[in-house]
């Protein structure tokens, strides 16, 4: 009797990334930066990736790679402190361990991160003062001030927010590395046009995550914001939180099923107060009510 092996595992090719392979300074741990996929002619081969050591490769703490092929970040680079390029190994395999590698440099990119407060220290009694559209992005940028005490003295148009990032506009102050646990008092004056775009993304808002922390006479009007759960034109998660005075307008898209969707508040812990608040947003998504993923009204 004579055996006949017929099966010929072939060797996956084309490993790239399919968006291209950047990140901007100042973007939240688990920013996706890659997205790797290879080539394999054999019928439903099942792929994983992972980074691997060898020539060009180079730090890859700061960037995990998942087995589904998505890089993301372990850190929130500082285009002025850290490395600008970074170069890493990749390595596609199939179930039956044929392979292909190959090196990739991912770039960080430099970014507009606005301008400081020109007065107050953040400290009560002399609070940052929020005066225009730069201030408001320093303030969305820079982690370290999330914790003092701030006052918007003037009405803000946000309407260059539209082209922000890429194309994902505003991105929220405070997150889960790091929540805003200041205060902030917009004095009964209007943040317009504020626009955020980040559809798989949660969490967002003019303040992604809040924890003991204070909003209140704040006012965003005519704006738009797309993301997947936990979103509020306000505030995407408050914690341990007052929210008073406040108030919404424009139109709230949840891409996602998780619910917390809402026109000024996501997600209000019982911890939390919403007080003379009120939102005349439209807001859409899915979710139902008894499954706790809930959808529509102020919260």
């Amino acid at each position: 009797v004579r055996l006949t092996d017929i099966f010929d595992n072939s060797v996956p090719t084309n490993l790239n990334s399919t968006i291209p392979l950047t990140i901007a300074e100042n973007q939240p741990v688990g920013t996706v930066v890659g997205e790797f996929n290879a080539t394999d002619p054999d019928p439903n081969a099942t792929l994983t990736y992972y980074l691997v050591s060898g020539a060009g490769e180079g730090k890859t703490s700061f960037l995990p790679l998942e087995t589904n092929g998505n890089l993301r970040t372990a850190t929130t680079f500082d285009y002025e402190t850290n490395d600008s390029s970074y170069f890493i190994r990749v390595q596609a395999k199939d179930e039956y361990n044929a392979t292909v590698q190959g090196n990739f440099t991912i770039t960080l990119t430099d970014i507009d991160e606005g301008t400081p407060s020109a007065v107050g220290d953040g400290l009560a009694g002399n609070p940052y003062q929020v005066a225009t559209l730069a201030n408001l992005r320093w303030l969305s940028l820079t982690p370290s001030v999330w914790g003092a005490k701030f006052v918007q003295v003037a009405d803000i148009n946000a309407t260059d927010t539209v082209n922000w990032d890429n194309g994902k506009g505003f991105s929220p102050i405070g997150n889960s590395t790091q929540k805003f646990s200041g205060s902030f008092d917009g004095q009964l004056l209007k943040i317009s046009n504020l626009y955020i775009n980040r559809p798989n993304e949660g969490y967002l808002g003019l303040f992604g995550i809040l924890s003991n922390a204070e909003v209140k006479d704040t006012h965003i009007v005519e704006s738009i914001l797309t993301g997947e759960s936990n979103i509020g034109l306000l505030v995407g998660l408050s914690e341990n939180s007052t929210i008073t005075d406040s108030s919404s307008q424009g139109s709230v898209n949840s891409t996602g099923t998780g619910g917390g969707v809402g026109g000024l508040v996501g997600v209000n812990t019982s911890q939390s107060t919403i007080s003379k608040c009120y939102t005349n947003a439209f807001v859409s998504g899915n979710g139902s009510y008894s499954s706790g993923q809930r959808v529509g009204g102020l919260v």
